[in-house]
């Protein structure tokens, strides 16, 4: 057993294993995310530990869509970020607080709107294409673990910025909340890599049959 296995339980290795084989990277975070884990946050540092369990989490649910799918969807560029990022500067002339019902705005600041608003439609049907994908291959967009899995992944985002909220503003998330989460990526990749196990173990039994036969010759 590896050193990076020596912490990790059955269920554990054989999630990191079969990251492993796909996306070292990705096996990485997975681990990276266990040993956040492992050890409680020191004190004053729980939210500091929170953001690096959410990065971790978001990373690995971003990644194994596509690894476990095979399916790639490109990101609508620019994406919504990039776009709200744009109107502060098209908008510092307009006074939205007017008291009237109507307020004009320039065409640019039209066209901007418009495209933010079908950049998030289109990024919200990619997750969800995505994790359809990933857990039914595109089968049954309407499967409860769909909407399990992209539970998990708001949950994950949602803790990976400091400044979401204010210091002390929001409690930490409990341990057990943050596995019970993470759980539903694991028993994704388990369910999707079972015939690599499944290969693993077939492989391993001809190994003893062979090794046998070559003892009993000797």
């Amino acid at each position: 057993m590896s050193a990076d296995q020596a912490a990790m339980d059955e269920r554990q290795i054989r999630v990191f294993t079969a990251l492993r084989e796909r996306s070292p990277r990705l096996a990485g975070i997975y681990r990276a995310l266990l040993e956040a884990l492992r050890f409680p946050a020191d004190e004053d540092c729980e939210i500091a530990r929170a953001s690096v369990i959410g990065h971790c989490g978001r990373e690995l649910m971003n990644g194994a869509t596509a690894v476990l799918s095979g399916v790639e969807i490109p990101r609508p560029s620019p994406n919504s970020s990039a776009l709200k990022d744009r109107l502060p500067s098209l908008l510092k002339d307009v006074d939205l607080g007017l008291d009237q019902d109507l307020i004009p705005v320039s065409r640019s600041v039209a066209a901007t709107l418009d495209a933010l608003i079908k950049t998030v439609a289109q990024e919200q049907g990619r997750n969800r294409r995505l994790a359809s994908a990933a857990v039914t291959d595109e089968t049954d967009n309407n499967h409860p673990a769909i909407q399990q899995w992209i539970n998990a992944q708001k949950f994950f985002a949602k803790w990976t910025h400091l400044d979401r909220a204010g210091d002390g503003e929001r409690a930490c998330p409990a341990d057990d909340v943050i596995r019970g989460h993470l759980r539903v990526v694991e028993d994704l990749i388990e369910v999707r890599t079972a015939a690599f196990f499944d290969a693993v173990r077939s492989i391993d039994d001809l190994l003893a049959i062979a090794n046998a036969t070559d003892e009993d010759e000797a």
